[in-house]
């Protein structure tokens, strides 16, 4: 996922490109978790992370303490980057999938314009990634051709094939001979 701060103008709404579609728009929350009154709100918020007082690098090889979704964003990034991490075949749809149903949903009950799905939970998201299946594994044992629809190359996708004469071609695979699983 393309990762983007809600931006700091409160009530205003949501600031590019975080009010655009397909991208996780970070708001930001306080010590206490409530919504920080810069923070941008709208639909297109999807998750908060801490945003105030947050102890940042400075230019000039300084520390400062800051305060701005441009703080949050970041953690989630790098949440997204340890999720990778423990599961480097997972697609977007799955990253945002764990770290949007193991945040700590705060205010209304559900997404809301506050603070979309809640509170990122780091541990959470990371052990949720984790226990999702590969979605197209499955047993074969029957002869013949299979037509993928993912191409199996690049899309981490199993196949557990009991058979000793498999023919993989990117977009397929064939088994000859009797498959005994």
């Amino acid at each position: 996922p393309v990762v983007v701060a809600a931006g700091n103008n409160g009530p205003s709404g949501v600031s590019l490109p975080g009010c655009i579609s397909y991208v996780t728009t970070v708001g930001a929350v306080d010590s206490d978790n409530n919504r920080a009154a810069f923070s941008g709100i709208g639909d297109t918020v999807d998750i908060v992370a801490p945003g105030v007082n947050l102890y940042s690098t400075y230019p000039g090889n300084r520390y400062f303490s800051l305060s701005g979704t441009s703080q949050s964003a970041p953690i989630v990034s790098g949440i997204i980057a340890l999720m990778k991490q423990a599961k480097p075949t997972a697609t977007p749809l799955e990253i945002e999938s764990a770290l949007f149903s193991t945040a700590l949903d705060l205010g209304n009950p559900g997404k809301d314009r506050n603070y979309g799905y809640g509170l990122v939970n780091a541990g959470a998201a990371i052990e949720a990634i984790q226990e999702i299946p590969l979605d197209s594994c499955q047993t074969i044992n029957h002869s013949g051709t299979y037509v993928l629809t993912h191409d199996i190359s690049t899309s981490g996708y199993c196949f557990p094939v009991y058979s000793d004469n498999v023919t993989l071609d990117g977009k397929g695979f064939t088994i000859t001979g009797s498959g005994n699983g």
